[in-house]
């Protein structure tokens, strides 16, 4: 099995922070799981939200790696638009078509459009067809910033000035969710 070939092992680092991934997205999956049965009362703990905190572990996890990539800028774009967009697609189709049979969304072609792009959150926030995929969003735009940092040459200081940046703007944001995850990345 690839993901279990000696280079992987050679590294536990990165087999335990494939474990931290696994641990914030079983949050996520909680969180969702218990807003379905109508339970939203147990997805908070201590004033925190369960899946708004595997986001972020996840996020801090994703950021760590792309900062220590050794790929190309243009080679580590690549791979992860590659590992993302197939599997985004296949459950946007299947959104789509189970929105539309069912009557519960209508979607006009630009939405179509955007949210196949991934670009939902920033264009149709509020008509999102499974509105779970605004962390696509997030991500995408998380990444084309590494990208840019990577390419300009000076990833320390770009995340620094926008990590400054974004505390600044959280600080002033009565409610910061989105930034607040971007500075997480």
């Amino acid at each position: 099995y690839p993901a279990f070939s000696p280079s992987v092992l050679d590294r536990p680092n990165l087999v335990g922070l494939d474990v931290v991934r696994v641990l914030a997205m079983v949050m996520v999956v909680i969180q969702h799981t218990l807003s379905l049965a109508d339970r939203e009362d147990l997805t908070v703990i201590a004033g925190l939200s369960i899946g708004q905190l595997g986001v972020a572990i996840f996020l801090v996890v994703s950021g760590l790696l792309s900062y220590e990539s050794r790929r190309t800028p243009v080679g580590w774009l690549s791979q992860r638009l590659c590992r993302v967009y197939p599997a985004f697609w296949i459950a946007m189709i299947g959104s789509f078509c189970l929105a539309t049979l069912s009557g519960y969304k209508n979607a006009s072609l630009s939405q179509i459009a955007s949210q196949m792009l991934g670009t939902g959150l920033w264009t149709h926030a509020d008509e999102l067809v499974n509105s779970p995929t605004w962390f696509v969003s997030l991500i995408l735009a998380c990444y084309l910033a590494t990208f840019l940092s990577r390419m300009i040459g000076q990833p320390g200081l770009i995340s620094a000035l926008s990590s400054v940046g974004l505390t600044i703007m959280v600080a002033r944001d009565a409610a910061p969710w989105l930034l607040s995850h971007f500075l997480t990345y």
